[in-house]
């Protein structure tokens, strides 16, 4: 195992609230990757997703939402807000948060009649600046890694 690196078990359980009732699912994550490359990766990501997202003190909530977003819409399926599970954020930050996110075309979805989004899913922008900003972390990682190194 190299220096520093350390393995991570993650239990957790999610209870989703719905219509279909309660599930319970176990997920088990077992990384073995130094701590130090967490921390860069995660360097890497902050930088890219706010090169992409400059809005301020909610690009990191943005790109959370959008995420979210991507992870819980399989292919072009719309996913109910309500069922969206971003802790601690009010509802009015929420819409906030979504109407700069269709401002800026990275969302579509139905809306209701007092034009409040029901249904939403990523856009293919936004798809496109997931990608995007996942690929250029990536590739700084690499470059940041590569010149550590070097210089060993």
């Amino acid at each position: 195992m190299p220096r520093g690196a350390r393995q991570f078990e993650e239990k957790q359980k999610i209870e989703p609230s719905g219509k279909c009732g309660r599930r319970m699912t176990n997920y088990t994550y077992n990384l073995d990757i130094s701590r130090e490359s967490l921390l860069s990766f995660d360097r890497a990501l902050r930088g890219a997703r706010h090169r992409a997202l400059p809005a301020g003190s909610l690009s990191d909530l943005l790109w959370e939402i959008l995420t979210e977003l991507e992870l819980r819409c399989e292919g072009d399926s719309l996913c109910l807000v309500e069922d969206l599970s971003i802790p601690n954020v009010p509802n009015a930050t929420l819409i906030r948060c979504l109407a700069v996110l269709e401002k800026d075309g990275f969302i579509e979805g139905k809306k209701d009649r007092w034009r409040m989004f029901t249904e939403i899913r990523p856009s293919a922008v936004g798809r496109a600046l997931i990608g995007n900003v996942l690929a250029e972390a990536a590739a700084s990682f690499e470059r940041r890694s590569a010149a550590r190194s070097v210089g060993e």
